[in-house]
This record gives structure tokens, sequence and C-alpha cells, in this order.
């Protein structure tokens, strides 16, 4: 693939990653609000759709196909590029998945009880979790794509990426709690 080609098809997953993610966004609090959900059924949707989620990768093993064309263009190029380490980053990241949906179940145990609805949430926090959304998944896969296109295939790539998601996940959860103890306080 030439360089104007990878530049074009990063610019396509950047753009239809973010249309994606503020389409299951706003699904989520359009079903929060019709729905009149409690935390329990909010984490229990969640949890479904995490473990599905890394069910379905771990069950598709090496194969690259999407239901968007973009998503398995990315596939095949990174998988081309990066050799196994594509084949371990992805196993991890359905076992991640999977890790996300166990605790979000535990969330449905402690929240069992709880007739607390989630519409109660005001709408600027639910503008501020997206917004944060978005600078985590960009900001990852900024870095990621300047590491696979940039370099050649390094055997501590996985390892690398992990812990640099681990750093950048610590960054953003004092920044998410700071944002919130600041919220909380300003009413």
């Amino acid at each position: 693939m030439r360089a104007e080609e990878i530049k074009e098809m990063r610019r396509k997953q950047f753009m239809m990653l973010n249309i994606v993610i503020i389409l299951i966004m706003y699904v989520v609090f359009l079903l929060i609000m019709l729905a009149d959900m409690t935390y329990a059924s909010l984490y229990f949707l969640l949890g479904v759709v995490a473990f599905m989620n890394g069910l379905i990768g771990l069950l598709k093993k090496e194969s690259t196909k999407y239901l968007l064309l973009i998503f398995e263009k990315v596939a095949t190029y990174e998988k081309k590029k990066m050799g196994k380490e594509w084949e371990k980053q992805r196993r991890l990241s359905y076992f991640m998945n999977i890790s996300l949906s166990i605790i979000m179940f535990f969330q449905v145990y402690l929240h069992r009880n709880s007739i607390d609805k989630v519409l109660q949430l005001d709408w600027p926090i639910l503008l501020l979790v997206t917004i944060w959304i978005l600078a985590v998944v960009n900001i990852g896969l900024f870095f990621h794509v300047r590491n696979v296109d940039c370099s050649s295939p390094n055997l501590w790539y996985t390892r690398k990426k992990n812990l640099f998601i681990i750093s950048i996940g610590i960054f953003f959860v004092i920044l998410t709690v700071s944002s919130f103890i600041i919220y909380i306080y300003a009413l």
C-alpha cells in the first residue's frame, strides 16, 4: 500500500469510528430516556454488549471480516504489517472486553436492589462522558496508528501498547474523578 492510500484509509477509519461511537452513545442515551432504565439494567445491557463483542471476536480467530468495509481493510492491512503481534493484540483486546463485561455484571449485582433511575443523571455529565470516551478512543487510536504505520513489526509492540494504555487510563481516571468532584462542588 502506498503512503497516500494508507493516509486516506486511516482518515476514513478515524471518521467512521467517531461516527459509530457517537451513534452508539446516542442510542444508549435514547434507550435510557425511553426505557426509564435503572442502573442495574444499564450495567446489564453494557455487560451483554461487551461480552458478546469479546466472545464473537474470540470465535472469529484470525478473520478480518467486519460489517463496515473500512474496518475490514484496516484489519487486513494491520494483520499483514504486524504479523503475530496482530493476533496477540486482538486476542488481548477481546479478553479485556470479557473482563469489562464481568465488571459490568458485578455492578448489576451491586445495584440489584436499587430503584434509582439513570435518567436522574445530568445531561452535562453524560456529555462529558461522551467527550471523554471520544478523547480516549481517538488518542489511543492515534498512537496505535503511529506505531503500526511508522515502524516495522516489533515483538514488544503488544506489551508496550498495554503499558501505555494502562498509563493513559490512569491519567483519564484521575482527570475524570477530578472533573466530577469539581462539578459536584460547583452545584
